[in-house]
């Protein structure tokens, strides 16, 4: 039986299949960290927020604006609000989305205590994003001198890991609505009313054609059914 959820996620994206004008980046001045709410800062001590804040600034990324990030040896970003996707892509140009960030979550964990590390990630801001950054080796030292924060920072690690591990999973296993249903899962969890096909062709590992005929089967299967779950 379909999936009639699924179903009801795919029609309110139908008109949203629109390019948004590209902004730029901008950096403001930090606020206090005793007024984030984030789920990473609301798990350590307000001591080590304070810590975090002194060695933090406050930056904003613009709705849109898709940008390449150089991840080594430099800064982790701390989601405070808003929502991001991480695009990986090959040499020919494909283009795969890894997860969703969401409050709470890190950019450039991967660099935590590996500094052999070097690589770049494309971030598209789904919606307005804010957050701190604060250079990778101030957090090495934070955690070492700080339990809390160490917790936190594996607890983190943990809820990624799973996350990306079950997006491969599909992706590597799944059919084309089962790779579409995730994508939408995901951006609904993150609290993401809509994608447009080819942010959803980007998440999925599909492309864009796939994305669209897709929605389209699934809308024909729904009017030619949908008597059957309707009382007259």
């Amino acid at each position: 039986m379909r999936d009639y959820k699924f179903i009801s996620q795919i029609l309110t994206i139908i008109a949203t299949d629109a390019s948004e004008k590209v902004k730029c980046m901008i950096q403001n001045s930090h606020k206090s960290c005793d007024r984030c709410t984030n789920r990473f800062c609301q798990r350590i001590s307000s001591e080590s927020r304070a810590k975090l804040h002194q060695a933090s600034y406050w930056v904003n990324y613009n709705f849109k604006n898709e940008q390449i990030v150089f991840i080594g040896g430099g800064h982790l970003f701390i989601l405070e609000s808003g929502a991001l996707m991480t695009i990986r892509s090959n040499a020919e140009g494909k283009r795969q989305g890894i997860d969703i960030l969401k409050p709470g979550d890190l950019l450039g964990i991967v660099q935590l205590f590996n500094s052999d590390y070097k690589n770049s990630i494309s971030i598209l801001p789904l919606s307005s994003v804010s957050g701190c950054m604060i250079p990778v080796n101030t957090v090495e030292k934070l955690i070492l001198e700080n339990s809390d924060i160490s917790t936190a920072i594996l607890a983190h690690y943990s809820q990624r890991f799973s996350r990306v591990l079950d997006h491969l999973t599909i992706n590597s296993m799944g059919t084309s609505k089962d790779k579409l249903d995730f994508a939408l899962g995901t951006a609904n969890e993150s609290d993401i009313k809509q994608l447009t096909h080819e942010e959803l062709a980007i998440l999925s590992g599909l492309n864009r054609v796939t994305v669209t005929r897709t929605i389209r089967e699934i809308i024909n299967y729904t009017e030619e059914n949908i008597d059957k779950f309707c009382t007259k």
